[in-house]
């Protein structure tokens, strides 16, 4: 690794020294948290998971009722058509 050399040119005047902090915004569902009275975001986001995961389970649910009652009801005319 020989013929390797380095710049030591420390002029740095293109470049911006500002740093800008981003803070996020809280979303609709934080914010409707924080009014109930839940102001820590560690509870807030469990209360959230706990909501998603009823929601998600219910249309499973749903889903899982819909699809069974169509398969009866082929079930069922495949046995009358076959009398």
């Amino acid at each position: 690794m020989q013929g390797i050399e380095f710049e030591d040119n420390r002029d740095f005047s293109g470049i911006s020294t500002k740093v800008s902090v981003q803070s996020m915004k809280p979303s609709l569902m934080m914010k409707l948290l924080a009014k109930i009275g839940i102001a820590d975001k560690t509870t807030a986001n469990y209360i959230l998971l706990a909501i998603a995961i009823v929601g998600f389970g219910l249309t499973i649910f749903l889903y899982a009722d819909l699809l069974s009652s169509k398969t009866e009801e082929i079930i069922i005319s495949d046995y009358e058509a076959m009398m």
